[in-house]
């Protein structure tokens, strides 16, 4: 991955830089921390509308430029080009996570394990980007314009859907763990599971009228590891009454296949997303969905622990509890 010095990566390696030393700070209980994640994840939601810059003006010196787009592409098309990388969607994913965070943060209620769980998350995935080359810079002349796959007007909905929905379920998921504001925390979910919603429709009316894959679904390992992700937050909505318990669980099982789902569109897995070419940015993907996952299997763990019938026993005043039974 070669760094680049274009302008338009400045942001976010500075969010970068800054959510890396306010996850330090953190870890050694300073008050400073907390401060430096805010202003990463301001660094980086103020970076991508710079970001997009580029793709308006067809810099190529932006290696995502020169990869996605060329002279030949109408105005929205080119805008849209700048969520449809492998690199520069997995930007867009940090960005939408970082805007999330700064609206829970605003009501006052973020506390330290939110705001270290984001950081790391957010990290995670713009690390990612980087690898999948989202910031490389390119030097040579033109661009090589996008597969002729993608040449259709649903490049504009369905990437900034599905990928916008991924990030605010997973960070409304991180909110209602990890802060008592579950209006804002149930907001972002409910409006990341929205996303995710048109995100899957317009990905099948896609397939279906302008890829000709021969129908609306073709269960390909990138349609179901999306709708994985919908299923999870579906699950975590609805585990109410005696399934509360589970709700944890299943909200750290969204977070993991929030990330597993872009693993396995950016990993070269499907067949149908042949043109999303694998990356060892990828594997950053998935080790932080293994590690969501294992978060899960601990919470599921601590309910398969039998409780201590006489417990509840112990907490009486045995005593006086005779003394009123003699009386």
């Amino acid at each position: 991955m070669p760094l680049g010095f274009h302008y338009a990566v400045v942001l976010p390696y500075l969010g970068g830089l800054l959510l890396a030393a306010g996850l330090a700070a953190m870890a050694r209980r300073s008050a400073l921390g907390e401060r430096l994640v805010y202003y990463g994840m301001l660094a980086l939601v103020a970076g991508w509308f710079i970001y997009m810059i580029p793709f308006v003006t067809l810099d190529y010196r932006l290696a995502e430029v020169a990869r996605n787009a060329n002279d030949d592409l109408p105005l929205a098309i080119r805008i849209a080009t700048s969520w449809s990388g492998g690199g520069s969607s997995l930007y867009l994913y940090a960005t939408m996570v970082a805007a999330a965070v700064l609206y829970v943060a605003r009501a006052g209620m973020a506390t330290r394990g939110f705001l270290a769980a984001s950081a790391s998350v957010a990290l995670l995935v713009l690390a990612s980007a980087a690898l999948n080359g989202a910031f490389d810079v390119y030097e040579g002349v033109g661009g090589f314009g996008l597969n002729p796959l993608l040449k259709s007007l649903w490049i504009i909905p369905h990437p900034l859907t599905t990928f916008g929905g991924y990030a605010l379920l997973l960070a409304g998921s991180l909110a209602l763990l990890y802060t008592r504001d579950r209006l804002r925390g149930m907001a972002v979910f409910m409006t990341g599971w929205g996303l995710l919603s048109f995100g899957i429709m317009f990905g099948a009316m896609w397939s279906y009228e302008t890829i000709g894959w021969g129908g609306y679904w073709a269960w390909d390992p990138v349609e179901i590891s999306e709708l994985t992700v919908w299923l999870a937050a579906t699950a975590a909505l609805h585990a109410l009454g005696p399934l509360a318990p589970l709700r944890r669980a299943l909200l750290y099982v969204t977070v993991s296949s929030g990330l597993l789902a872009p693993f396995v569109t950016r990993s070269g897995l499907s067949p149908l997303h042949s043109f999303a070419a694998a990356d060892i940015g990828s594997a950053v993907l998935l080790a932080g969905a293994l590690a969501a996952l294992a978060l899960a299997a601990r919470e599921v763990y601590r309910l398969s622990i039998p409780r201590d019938p006489l417990a509840s026993l112990r907490r009486l005043d045995l005593p006086s509890l005779s003394i009123a039974v003699a009386g």
